[in-house]
């Protein structure tokens, strides 16, 4: 479970408390009793001036996202794909050697995901990319068929892939050709929750977001949409 822990540096620090823990031990203490209960929290840390009210409103606009979320080797690799798309021929190289390093280097670790609150399966997976829309990033499409409004998230989670799979497949759907879909299980759930052997990074949006485990829940209707009255010329639109 991700969590957000807003710690008060300076709490129960006094010299009339009868046990005294320095400032590192208080949050060791606590993040070893919240990791007893399967949660490894962001820490975000008050000051005079932000006492905490700003940091709790900050974690709870960052629980949500739009388009995707990726646990494992995706999250590894978007700094790399976010260079690539800056402007410059010196940036987008740097970009491929940077993400090709991650590629080769990155180790897979067993995985366990709980859908819709159902008992944890493993699964030995590179990545698993969480959609909401059907395109992402540089208008990559994961699955086909993807609706934003059908109150589900697709999940899609890259099973038995090497290296070199995984490298056409990239390619692949990057310029918008078949899938390599016999290796990617697609399911469809309203929530999933995720642990793993060692930690994996967790991306949501393209912004990183901790590391697993993780869980990832619809919001029924959190997104509202204002549209004009009147269509623009031009535009083809149809009726259900």
């Amino acid at each position: 479970m991700r969590a957000v822990l807003i710690l008060n540096p300076t709490s129960g620090i006094s010299t009339v408390t009868e046990k005294q823990m320095s400032v590192e031990g208080t949050e060791k203490a606590i993040l070893q009793g919240l990791q007893a209960w399967g949660m490894e929290p962001v820490v975000y840390y008050t000051t005079p001036e932000e006492t905490g009210k700003g940091l709790a409103t900050r974690a709870a606009a960052e629980q949500i996202f739009l388009e995707v979320a990726g646990v494992g080797l995706e999250a590894e690799l978007f700094p790399a794909a976010e260079e690539m798309k800056k402007p410059g021929l010196l940036t987008t190289l740097h970009g491929v050697v940077s993400g090709l390093k991650t590629l080769l280097t990155f180790k897979p670790t067993r995985i366990r995901i709980a859908f819709d609150d159902r008992q944890r399966r493993p699964y030995e997976a590179l990545q698993v990319t969480i959609c909401n829309a059907p395109f992402y990033g540089m208008h990559l499409e994961v699955v086909p068929n993807i609706l934003m409004d059908d109150g589900l998230l697709d999940v899609a989670m890259y099973r038995n892939f090497s290296k070199l799979e995984y490298i056409r497949h990239a390619l692949s759907i990057s310029q918008g050709r078949r899938r390599y879909e016999p290796k990617i299980v697609h399911r469809r759930v309203q929530s999933l929750r995720i642990t793993s052997d060692q930690p994996l990074d967790l991306q949501v949006d393209g912004v990183a977001q901790g590391t697993t485990p993780a869980e990832v829940t619809v919001l029924h209707g959190a997104l509202r949409v204002r549209v004009p009255d009147r269509a623009a010329p031009g535009l083809h639109t149809h009726e259900s």
